[in-house]
Parts: structure tokens; C-alpha cells; sequence
């Protein structure tokens, strides 16, 4: 009898202590953190962007969609139909098999090209996080110098060499350091928001990001390669397709319907301006490249004079010290001098991550190849 006492006793304390366990591990979980390498973000993004979640089924939609217009058509012809109306016309002629076709095909290249842009979406989205820690890393190194540099002054103040006035100014350097760092650090979390955004992971959920982020290579493909290999990308082929379809769809209409009459000059007008908007795309396509081209030029060529003034801005920081120990310079100055160096590293920062975001437009225009032709 006591032993079924002490089972029972053993089982409601259990049943008692149960929901708090689950609410503490439930906490627990709640503000673990799933950490992301570059690959695996990509293929969470992948599995649960609801973008390409839809492109894909539109793809699946217009498949289907071409093969019931395949059916209708094959029967169309198995009867006297197909010439009572414009609409039966089409059919029984084959436009709209074509017409979906052309549908199917855009729909497929369309999520091919989805997953690239989304892949460069997260890249992106991903490095910027990577980067900032980054820039995180460099202000936490201004604050420690601020203090450092504080701390000598009070020595100096203490020795009576410098004014309550010097070490004021040192003071308010230490404050903008650690002004910076607090700014960062609410930037990467910005940052990690947008991530998760990107990739449709929980906004409640924590996240972090491992993985180095370097300055890339600038792309150096010529412009006259881009724009061969851009008549081969699969903008041009849904372009091209478009078009196509447009004279199509006026070479039915004008076989069915006279000159004179109402709807052979709609179908005419709506082939002018098919053509109109086919050659504003294609201008559309050059002017993109080519601007893209230019400021991958120019973001690099800004690069090489960041990285020259780097190099002088860290030999006027150690000339300002030694000008400071010495009492050739100004609290003031020594220390706009040494916030200058960092201004410059943060900038160098963010010029690479837009190198790099620059680099990948400039490649997306025409790394897309085009490999759907049915």
C-alpha cells in the first residue's frame, strides 16, 4: 500500500512540475540561436522564400495550363469549329498552344532566374551581417584607444603638464567611441532583421551569421563580352519571346480579317506597339549594363584611393601622437586626427560591401543563360 502511496505521490508531482518544465524549455528555445553559414542560408532561403515559393508555382500552373490548351487544340481540329469565330480560330490554328508555350517557357526561366537573384539577395543580406561584426570589431578598437589615450591624459593632468580643459576633450572622444560602437551594434541587429526577412526565417527566432567576408576581385569581364554574352540571358529570350508571340498573334488576325476592318487595325496597332516596347527593352538591357559597367569602375577605382588614404591617415595618427607627447598639438586635434583613421577604415568597410554588391548587379545582367527553349 505504500509503495502504490509513493507512485502516486510521485506521479502528481510529476504531472505538477511538467508544464513548468515545458515553459522553461520552451524559454530555452526561444532565445537559443540558430547560426547560418553562407550555404545554409541560401538553402533555407531556397526551401522557404515565399517569392520563389510562388514562381515556382506559376510554372507548375503554366504547365498544366499548356497541356489542357494542347488537348483543346488536338480536338479543335477534329472538328468544324475552328473557323466559326476568332477565338476558334486560334485555337484550331494553334496560337494559343503557342501563346501558352511561350507562357511555360517565360515560367520556367522565370524561376531559374528567381533562385539566382535570390541566392544574390541573401549573399548580400548575409555579408552585410558578416560586415558589420566587422565594423563592430573596429569600434569596440576606437573605444579601447579612446581610453587609452584618456588614460595618458590623466596621467599628463595628474603630472600638471595638461588642463582639466585637455582631458574634457579626451573624456567626450571616449563618449563619440562608444556612441559609435552602440550604433553597430543596432545596425547589425537591423541587419540580421533583414536577413531573416530575406530568407523567411522567424522573426522571433534568433539568429547569427559565421563566415569572413573579404574584398572580392572586380569582375573583369569587358564590356563588349558582356553585352555578347547578355544576347544569350534569359531577359533577352523573354523579350525576344514576347515578341515573337505579338507578330504571331497579328499574322492570325490578319489572315482572318480584311484591312478595312476594325479589329485587323487593332491588332496592327497592338503589333507597333509590342515592337515600341520591344525596342525600348532592349535599350532598357544596353543602358543597364552599361551603367552597371561604369560603377564597377568607378567603385573600384574609389577603393584605390581609399586604400592610399589609408596609409596616410595611419602616419598622421602616429606623427599626431608623438606631435601630442610632445606639446606640438592640440588635444582637439590629436584626437579629430585619430577619429579621421577611423572614419577612413569604416568607410573602406562599406565600400567593399558595395563593391561586391556592384560586382553582382553587373554580373547578373548577363550570367543568367538561358537554357529553356521548349
Amino acid at each position: 500500500m505504500r509503495t502504490v502511496k509513493r507512485f502516486m505521490a510521485a506521479a502528481l508531482a510529476a504531472c505538477l512540475l511538467t508544464p513548468a518544465a515545458a515553459f522553461a524549455e520552451e524559454t530555452a528555445a526561444d532565445t537559443s540561436v540558430k547560426y547560418f553559414t553562407i550555404d545554409q542560408a541560401i538553402e533555407y532561403a531556397k526551401e522557404n522564400n515565399l517569392d520563389l515559393i510562388a514562381k515556382r508555382e506559376s510554372e507548375e500552373y503554366e504547365r498544366l495550363n499548356n497541356e489542357a490548351v494542347r488537348v483543346a487544340t488536338k480536338n479543335a481540329h477534329k472538328s468544324d469549329y475552328g473557323v466559326s469565330s476568332i477565338s476558334g480560330y486560334l485555337l484550331s490554328g494553334g496560337y494559343n498552344y503557342e501563346a501558352t508555350q511561350t507562357s511555360y517557357r517565360v515560367a520556367k526561366r522565370n524561376t531559374i532566374k528567381a533562385e539566382a537573384n535570390l541566392e544574390s539577395t541573401v549573399k548580400q543580406a548575409f555579408y552585410k551581417c558578416v560586415n558589420q561584426k566587422k565594423k563592430i570589431t573596429l569600434a569596440q578598437e576606437s573605444l579601447s584607444s579612446a581610453n587609452d589615450r584618456l588614460s595618458y591624459a590623466n596621467v599628463k593632468f595628474n603630472s600638471g603638464m595638461i588642463s582639466q580643459l585637455d582631458v574634457q576633450n579626451f573624456e567626450l572622444a571616449v563618449s563619440k567611441a562608444q556612441n559609435e560602437l552602440n550604433t553597430q551594434q543596432r545596425t547589425f541587429d537591423e541587419y540580421i532583421l533583414s536577413l531573416k526577412t530575406v530568407i523567411n526565417y522567424p522573426l522571433d527566432k534568433n539568429i547569427d551569421v559565421t563566415g569572413s567576408f573579404e574584398r572580392v576581385p572586380m569582375d573583369t569581364t569587358s564590356l563588349e563580352d558582356a553585352r555578347i554574352k547578355m544576347e544569350s540571358s534569359i531577359d533577352r529570350a523573354n523579350i525576344d519571346d514576347s515578341y515573337k508571340l505579338s507578330e504571331t498573334k497579328f499574322k492570325y488576325y490578319s489572315a482572318y480579317y480584311t484591312s478595312n476592318l476594325y479589329e485587323y487595325q487593332a491588332a496592327k496597332y497592338e503589333l507597333s506597339a509590342a515592337k515600341a516596347n520591344y525596342q525600348n527593352n532592349l535599350n532598357s538591357l544596353e543602358t543597364g549594363l552599361t551603367s552597371a559597367y561604369h560603377q564597377l569602375q568607378s567603385i573600384y577605382e574609389s577603393l584605390d584611393y581609399l586604400d592610399a588614404s589609408l596609409k596616410y591617415s595611419e602616419a598622421t595618427a602616429r606623427a599626431a601622437k608623438l606631435r601630442y607627447e610632445m606639446g606640438m598639438m592640440t588635444a582637439d586635434d590629436y584626437n579629430t586626427t585619430v577619429q579621421q583613421l577611423d572614419s577612413v577604415k569604416n568607410t573602406i568597410a562599406d565600400t567593399e560591401l558595395n563593391a561586391y554588391a556592384v560586382n553582382e548587379a553587373y554580373r547578373q545582367l548577363f550570367a543568367n543563360t538561358n537554357t529553356v527553349t521548349k
